[in-house]
Parts: C-alpha cells; sequence; structure tokens
C-alpha cells in the first residue's frame, strides 16, 4: 500500500490499546466481543454468570476497513488523501468505543464492572492471538460460530476464527467456546475434565445421562454375552464400575469405593450415590439426589469368587437403578434451569420496573422543578411587565412636560430671534451716511452696479463701506430686504458683515474691504491690483467651498445664494475672501412629498423670473423653473474654471474641454498665477467640470466630494486658510 490512509492503517496494525487495571492474569476471564453488539451480548452474559466471581475484560479485536465510503461509493484507502482516510479512521474508533461501552454497559446492569483491551490488526484471528501472548490470557471466552448456526446437537466449532484460536492459542489458555449464550466446547481437555456439571450448557450438549449410556452400551452387551471366560468377565466388570464412577465423578457425584478382584467372587453391597447438581451461573440452590437403595460394593468384595450369573444379575440390577437415578438427577437439573431463568426474568423485570419507576420519580421531580422555576419567571415578566407600563406611563408624562417645554422655548427662541435680528446691526440716520460719505464726495465712490453705488466712510470711528440704492435701479425693497433679513442672521469668517442700515433710503453699510473685488484681480484691473498667485486662488475656492456649505447647511431651511461671481467676491487687506452681495438670495423650502420615505428631500425654489448673472448661472433652471443648492454648485465650478485659466466666464467650459482633448493641461493654467503645480492643475480642472456638469444630479456635493479634494491641498497653500 503507498497512499497515505493505507501507511496509517500499517502504523497502527500491530498497536494494541489496553485499559485494564494491573490485576493477576489468573483472576481475570476475557471474553473476545464482535463489533456489533447484538452478535455477541449472550457471550458476555454467560461469561459474567459463569465467571465465578472472578472480573470481567471485554476483548475486542479492531479491523479497519479496507474501502472507506466516499460519495456515494466506496474507495480504497490508497486512492484518498491522507485527511480523508485520517478522518474517517477517527470516526472508526470513535464508534469501536461506543461498542465496547455498551458491552461495558450490558456488565454494569448485571452488577459486573467490566473492564476493556483491543488491539488493532487486519485478522481477528491473529489479533486475539496476539492478545493472548502479549497479556498471557488464561481464561478466554469467544464465540464458537453465529447465532445463526446454534443446534441442540451442535458440538463442533463452526467459526475459523473460533478454529485457528483453538489450534494456535498457547496450551496454557483455557478457551470456553459459546454460541447463542450455550457452552458448545471446551479447547483444554484438562479443563473441561474439572469443569463439572455447572459448567455444561442446558440445550445444545449432550447431558451426563447420555455421555454414560453412549459410553456403556457396549461394556453392557460384554457383560451380558456369557460367551467369554469367568476371568474377562470379572475384568469388564471391574472396568465397567470403574468407568461409571468416573463418570458420576466428572457430574459432581460421589459413589463408594467399588472394590474389584479377579481372584474373589464378587457380591454386590449397599451403594451411595450423592449427585450436586449447579446452575450454570454457579450461585443456584443444590439437589441433592441419594440412591439408598444401593449398597456400596467394596473392592474386595469383587476378590470372592462368584458365579458369572450372579455377576450379571448382580450389575444389571446396579445398572438400572443408575440409569434411573441419573435421569432423576438430568429431570431435577432441568426444573432447577427453568426455575432460574424464570427467577432471572423476574428480577429483570423488577430491576426494569424499580428503573422505570426511579426515572418517573425524576423525570416528576425535574418536572415539577421546571414548572416552579417557570411560575417564577412568570411572576418575574409580570412584575416587570407592570414596572414596565409604569415606566412607560411616567416617560409619556415626561415627554408630554418636554414637547410643552420645547414649544415654550420654540416661541422663546423666535422671539428672541426677532429681537436678535434688529440686535445685529445698527440703525443709522441718513445725516449720519451724509456725513460719513461727505456728502457722497465723487472721490470716495469705490464701486458702482445694478443695486446702485458704494462709497467709502467713516461712521462712528469705523471706516466702512456704504452701498445707496439708486432711483433707476433694476433692484428694489423687496432685494434690500432679502439681504437684511439674511446677514442679519448669519456670522462666518467669509461672509460679508453687515454693520447697519437707513431704512428710509434703503442703504447698507458693511464693513470695508480694502483690496476689492476677485474679479479686479482676475482681470488685473491697473496696476494698483496685481494678479492672484495660485496658492492664494486654492485658498479663495477653498474659503468659497467653506461659505456656500455654510449657507446650504443652515436650519431649518437652506439658504441659496443665487448670484455667485468674481464682482460679488470682495478681499479684504490679507486677501482673504467675503461673499456679499444677498439681494436675490433664496431661502429654500422642502419638496412636500408624502409618498416618498426619503427623508433627505431636495430643497428647491420654483420662479418663473430669472435673476442673476447669464454665464454663471444654472442651465437646467432654464427648462424646470427651478432653484437648488446645486445651482449655486454650478456657479461655483465656472468660478473654479476662471481661477485656474485665467479666462472669461462666457464659454469658458468649451474652451476647457477642448483644451483637455488636445492632451495639454499645462496649456490651459494661468500663467499669471506662477508656477502650477500639474498634478494639483489637472485635478482641479477636472473636478471644476463636474461641478458645471449640465445635468443637475450629476454635479458632486460641496461639503464630501468638493471639500475633500479642495482640503488635499491644504499643505501646498502657505498663507493661512479660514475654515469652517
Amino acid at each position: 500500500m503507498n497512499s497515505a490512509g493505507d501507511n496509517i492503517v500499517m502504523a497502527t496494525r500491530r498497536q494494541s490499546v489496553k485499559e485494564v487495571k494491573s490485576n493477576e492474569v489468573g483472576d481475570t476471564i476475557y471474553v473476545a466481543v464482535a463489533k456489533d453488539v447484538k452478535d455477541s451480548k449472550l457471550n458476555v452474559v454467560w461469561a459474567i454468570q459463569n465467571s465465578g466471581g472472578k472480573r470481567i475484560c471485554i476483548l475486542h479485536v479492531h479491523v479497519p476497513s479496507p474501502k472507506i465510503p466516499m460519495m456515494g461509493g466506496k474507495f480504497p484507502a490508497s486512492a484518498l488523501t491522507k485527511q480523508e482516510v485520517e478522518a474517517y479512521r477517527k470516526n472508526e474508533s470513535q464508534d469501536m468505543h461506543k461498542t465496547l461501552d455498551a458491552y461495558l454497559l450490558i456488565s454494569q446492569r448485571m452488577g459486573v464492572r467490566a473492564e476493556k483491551l483491543y488491539i488493532e490488526m487486519d485478522s481477528i484471528g491473529k489479533g486475539i492471538i496476539e492478545l493472548i501472548s502479549k497479556y498471557n490470557i488464561q481464561n478466554l471466552v469467544m464465540g464458537a460460530a453465529s447465532d445463526k448456526y446454534h443446534s441442540r446437537r451442535m458440538t463442533d466449532l463452526r467459526s475459523k476464527k473460533a478454529i485457528y484460536v483453538s489450534e494456535q492459542a498457547p496450551p496454557s489458555c483455557h478457551i470456553q467456546f459459546i454460541c447463542k449464550g450455550y457452552l458448545i466446547q471446551i479447547r483444554n481437555t484438562h479443563a473441561l475434565r474439572d469443569c463439572g456439571l455447572d459448567q455444561y450448557r442446558v440445550e445444545g450438549t449432550t447431558t451426563l445421562m447420555e455421555q454414560m449410556q453412549n459410553s456403556e452400551v457396549g461394556n453392557s452387551s460384554h457383560l451380558r454375552s456369557r460367551s467369554v471366560s469367568h476371568d474377562q468377565d470379572q475384568v469388564s466388570h471391574h472396568h465397567r464400575l470403574r468407568s461409571i464412577s468416573s463418570s458420576l465423578g466428572s457430574g459432581r457425584s460421589m459413589v463408594s469405593s467399588w472394590v474389584s478382584s479377579p481372584e474373589t467372587s464378587w457380591c454386590p453391597s449397599p451403594l451411595s450415590v450423592e449427585t450436586s447438581l449447579i446452575p450454570s451461573n454457579g450461585s443456584e440452590s443444590v439437589l441433592d439426589l441419594k440412591m439408598s437403595s444401593l449398597s456400596s460394593i467394596k473392592e474386595e468384595d469383587l476378590h470372592h469368587s462368584s458365579p458369572p450369573s450372579v455377576l450379571d444379575g448382580g450389575m444389571d440390577s446396579v445398572y438400572d437403578q443408575l440409569e434411573q437415578a441419573m435421569a432423576e438427577a438430568e429431570k431435577a437439573r432441568w426444573d432447577v434451569y427453568q426455575e432460574t431463568v424464570r427467577r432471572r426474568k423476574a428480577e429483570k423485570d423488577l430491576i426494569d420496573a424499580i428503573r422505570k419507576t426511579n426515572d418517573n420519580n425524576i423525570l416528576n421531580q425535574e418536572e415539577m422543578k421546571l414548572r416552579k422555576e417557570l411560575e417564577e419567571e412568570l411572576h418575574k415578566a409580570k412584575e416587570e411587565i407592570h414596572n414596565m407600563r409604569s415606566q412607560i406611563d411616567k416617560v409619556n408624562e415626561n415627554l408630554q412636560l418636554a414637547l410643552d417645554h420645547k414649544s415654550s422655548i420654540e416661541n422663546q427662541i423666535s422671539e428672541a430671534s426677532r429681537t436678535q435680528s434688529l440686535q445685529l446691526f445698527n440703525e443709522f440716520s441718513f445725516l449720519e451716511i451724509e456725513e460719513a460719505t461727505c456728502n457722497f464726495k465723487p472721490s470716495l465712490k469705490i464701486g458702482e452696479g445694478g443695486y446702485g453705488s458704494i462709497f467709502k466712510g467713516i461712521l462712528r470711528h469705523t471706516e466702512v463701506a456704504i452701498k445707496i440704492l439708486s432711483p433707476i435701479s433694476t433692484q428694489g425693497p423687496s432685494e434690500f430686504q432679502q439681504e437684511v433679513k439674511v446677514l442679519s442672521k448669519l456670522r462666518h469668517p467669509n461672509l460679508i458683515t453687515l454693520i447697519g442700515v437707513n431704512q428710509e433710503t434703503k442703504t447698507l453699510v458693511y464693513e470695508y474691504l480694502p483690496n476689492g473685488s476677485l474679479e479686479d484681480h482676475l482681470i488685473c484691473k491697473d496696476k494698483t491690483t496685481p494678479p492672484l498667485s495660485w496658492k492664494t486662488r486654492i485658498r479663495i475656492a477653498t474659503e468659497l467651498c467653506s461659505a456656500l456649505i455654510f449657507l446650504h447647511s443652515n436650519k431649518p431651511h437652506s439658504i441659496m445664494h443665487g448670484d455667485l461671481k468674481p464682482s460679488n467676491i470682495l478681499l479684504d487687506a490679507n486677501l482673504v475672501s467675503k461673499l456679499s452681495d444677498f439681494g436675490i438670495s433664496r431661502v429654500l423650502s422642502r419638496q412636500d412629498d408624502s409618498s416618498s420615505n426619503n427623508t433627505n428631500s431636495t430643497q428647491f425654489w420654483i420662479t418663473s423670473f430669472a435673476k442673476g448673472t447669464f454665464a454663471y448661472m444654472d442651465p437646467e433652471f432654464f427648462a424646470t423653473g427651478e432653484l437648488t443648492t446645486k445651482s449655486d454648485v454650478y456657479s461655483f465650478g465656472i468660478l473654479l474654471l476662471m481661477l485656474v485659466t485665467g479666462k472669461s466666464a462666457l464659454g469658458i467650459k468649451n474652451e476647457v474641454l477642448y483644451g483637455l482633448n488636445g492632451g495639454e493641461i499645462k496649456s490651459l493654467l494661468d500663467p499669471l498665477a506662477g508656477d502650477w503645480p500639474i498634478v494639483e492643475g489637472e485635478k482641479l480642472v477636472h473636478l471644476a467640470l463636474k461641478c458645471c456638469d449640465m445635468n443637475r444630479k450629476s454635479r458632486p456635493e460641496l461639503c464630501s466630494d468638493v471639500w475633500r479634494v479642495l482640503e488635499s491641498m491644504r499643505g501646498l497653500v502657505v498663507e493661512h486658510f479660514v475654515l469652517m
């Protein structure tokens, strides 16, 4: 065998496992058992019943299966992997131990605590011989044949294993062969002669009476034949009486001395025979048969001469009485055996009844215990439910109180918000505004737009920028109120600060930002406004992204700027950007869709009148009339392209796409911003194009996608970042 599985079998083939305590071998009866409990159960029972107080050891030879079942078929161990063979051998070993434990359980139920001894070999007969030799086994009980071959007249061994063991076992081993619970043969002839009536089986073996009758037929005939000499008759009678005495002795019967001599005449004397019959278990009652009618024949009487006719008549009478006594003994033995069987059956039934009663008592106790535990758990569960209901009621009360308190706080917050909105900015008189601008001196004008003119001034010792509504302005009171409403409630480092207003003239007073607008630096308005470096441009893009995220995250409603462009982005002395001009900003409301389970519904504003600068406006707005926060994302994308390329807003997207198709990203970067890092410049271009996507749903989220890209460029920018 070359496979791993066969190597494992060969490695363990000569290995024996012993679980027998250190007892003397002569005090132990070893019972060879099969791997199927039903095949050797009766042999174990017989051995225990006839053990005579000796120890019992279950002996087994484990033969590994040459073929292993796998996937509906059987395969040689050489065809399988080592792991598969080891797993199957492990299961075989477990099954063997379960079988041996079953035999031990049978012994335990019969009041005997047995041990076990086993070996693994390819041949059962060789395994038994190996164990006999290795452990010097002197008493062995094994099967003579399968139970199906048993019959009343069975006297020979039919099992090849039994024949092999009988021939190969050492002479010192006393072997008793059993079939279906009956003794069939004893291998040790000396031991067979001493075993007595208590060892032979009830059925299937030849009775003592039959043995005597069969052995004495020839002698009787010879006695009755008158054709031999007187001396030969005397010698024949002498030997026959010796044979009877020997037969009775082997049956545990005691016959008084027979005295015979060729020189003396024969005369009968009273013969006393006592026969003690002991059943197979060696522990039942003793039956004494007394044949007082026979006179003992002394051996010296045989020396007296007697006529042959007298001798024949006396011997016939003795034989008749002996045969009658043996028949009665056999009948008594059979009666004792039947009584023993009935008693054992009654004892077994009693033990089974007691066991069932004990099992029922145990089950009742367990059931009562379980019932008590269930009742206790049910009681605890009811208490917990009661406590939980009380807690729920208490929580509901607290919840109601909390809701009432929340409503009260919301009212207070609403009132405080109204009060705060009035306190976040000052109310200036028109006279103060005139004085601050030196009566609107033209040299102090720093800007002009659709809303009106912007003047620089000093108001209450603070340098400010004053935006005055023009009489011909396209914007009116609604834009003024919208800007006041938004800027009076919001504060952010990158949002312009509203200092005060004049309600009468619709004048707005802001903080003064000396570096003008982002548009001035992108187009290099004059020599005093140099171009911005690429680092400053990345920082400004990050600041604007932060401001837009702040507006879009406002609670309870998002705020959309609606007019994001370079002219509305102002720069302070440190070139920190400030988002201004909230006149057309919108407070967005959520879409009312009860059929949708989406809690993150889109916030939007529907209008039929477009406001803003065309080059920066969301193209999807013209198709749907809806303004969302993604409209600001589109404007931010256009603005980001302007920061990177330095080109004008009109047509910038198509121009950049054309440049990308040419494969020269460096040619798209604004050279006035300095030496752009190519990788970062390319990332900004692709990010801006995503923001400018025609499909609103394809545009990235400012708070996640856009901010993550800009945040990754933080290390390249030396200047200070203003974060959210």
